[in-house]
């Protein structure tokens, strides 16, 4: 048997792992006994709110201060708005919302608009602009953007608050016949930024394309990396051992670790010393170890060629119930960037995740892209206004004990 340890690469696609990382979609609903309708219940769907909690329960989250609900086919959004589904939500208000007006779902925006971070933007727009070459009302000309709703030298969507990454993977050890029970060894990384400041020129956006994929696409001036900030030394603490992280001399942190820090379901406990972002701590629990079923892994090298017209099925199994995690990247050009992240529940021994080709024609044909897969557990914590994902993930493996998919090629066609 061979083994192969390698570290899993997760979110490594810099400048971008931070923000792939803190980009997540407000996709949980919530409970409130008090709502924010004056009623003294939970606010209905298109309802103002400002917090999840406050929307009308499972499926229900607050995006763009309105009550939105998730959904699969029209029929789910019967009564709601024009009663139309789009990328996993309802919308509200039909196709009446102007480009750069405020928006919960593309069926909100005139046609040849998309919903996207909460306003609509146009399907297509002019890449490079001037003053011979004028953008068309609203939309403004940024000398690095193109035509875009902010105002020129603005971040288009916005990052301003900063965002954090901590993440520990844990590495299989081999048991029996290649069944992974325990853990080998731990890896940790972490980063933390004060968000684009005005004029670095750099477009982020998220939707939700359904109620387990969100599409993250980045472009710009990719080299505009914010400026890293400390958090002090990060440790990661399990009953087996502890994994200490101090920042370097750029505020950037990594570590690895050749003693486990438990086994499977353990707690592990991550705590911030504090500094220019102040203390925090979060306890999670080590995730399952999975094996793989499909796809299967290219030879070594090889990238996974993917057929944008067709599904993309991950399936997994594992004797633990856990998060499977996929995500996608494929590169427009050196500017631009599109990932999906998906994840779907391992349950009862077997699990996955599926891209729908709609999904899948997201992404930019040709070479340039990766492919990585884990199971983990996640939390986020917000310290010093700066929310902060914190990841413990553990690596797939096939039947001989070999990891997969920790950073494999893609190429789109």
């Amino acid at each position: 048997m061979t083994r192969r340890w390698l570290t899993l690469g997760l979110l490594v696609f810099a400048p971008f792992a931070v923000l792939v990382a803190c980009s997540s979609s407000n996709n949980n609903g919530g409970n409130s006994d008090g709502g924010a309708d004056g009623s003294g219940g939970i606010v209905a769907a298109c309802g103002a709110c400002t917090a999840n909690a406050e929307c009308a329960g499972s499926g229900f989250a607050c995006a763009g201060s309105v009550c939105t609900k998730q959904c699969s086919i029209d029929t789910d959004c019967a009564g709601i708005g024009p009663a139309a589904c789009d990328q996993g939500v309802c919308g509200c208000k039909g196709h009446t919302t102007p480009i750069c007006g405020a928006c919960t779902s593309t069926t909100d925006c005139v046609t040849g608009a998309r919903c996207l971070l909460g306003t609509c933007k146009p399907e297509t727009t002019q890449a490079t602009c001037s003053a011979t070459n004028a953008c068309k009302a609203p939309l403004q000309c940024d000398p690095d953007l193109g035509c875009i709703c902010a105002a020129a030298g603005t971040v288009d969507g916005g990052q301003g608050a900063g965002s954090g990454l901590v993440t520990v993977v844990c590495q299989g050890a081999v048991t029996d016949a290649g069944a992974m029970s325990t853990f080998g060894s731990c890896a940790g990384s972490a980063s933390f930024n004060t968000g684009f400041a005005p004029g670095t020129g750099y477009t982020v956006t998220t939707t939700a394309v359904n109620a387990s994929i969100t599409e993250i696409a980045y472009s710009g001036k990719v080299a505009a990396v914010p400026t890293a900030l400390s958090a002090g030394e990060i440790s990661f603490t399990g009953p087996a051992s502890t994994l200490n992280m101090p920042p370097d001399s750029k505020n950037a942190y990594a570590a690895t670790s050749g003693l486990p820090l438990g086994v499977i379901g353990d707690t592990v406990t991550i705590a911030a010393a504090g500094a220019a972002i102040p203390k925090f701590s979060s306890m999670l629990a080590l995730p399952p170890i999975a094996s793989l079923s499909s796809p299967i892994q290219p030879s070594a090298g090889a990238p996974l060629v993917l057929d944008h017209t067709m599904p993309l099925t991950v399936i997994a199994s594992s004797a633990t119930d856990g998060k499977l995690v996929v995500i996608l990247t494929s590169a427009k050009s050196a500017s631009a960037l599109v990932v999906l992240r998906g994840e779907g529940q391992v349950m009862g021994g077997s699990g996955g995740v599926t891209f729908p080709a709609a999904a899948l024609a997201l992404l930019p044909t040709g070479a340039g892209g990766t492919i990585q897969m884990y199971m983990a557990n996640d939390a986020t914590v917000i310290s010093g206004g700066t929310p902060i994902k914190i990841t413990v993930a553990s690596q797939l493996y096939d039947g001989n004990g070999d990891p997969v998919f920790a950073l494999t090629p893609l190429t789109v066609q």
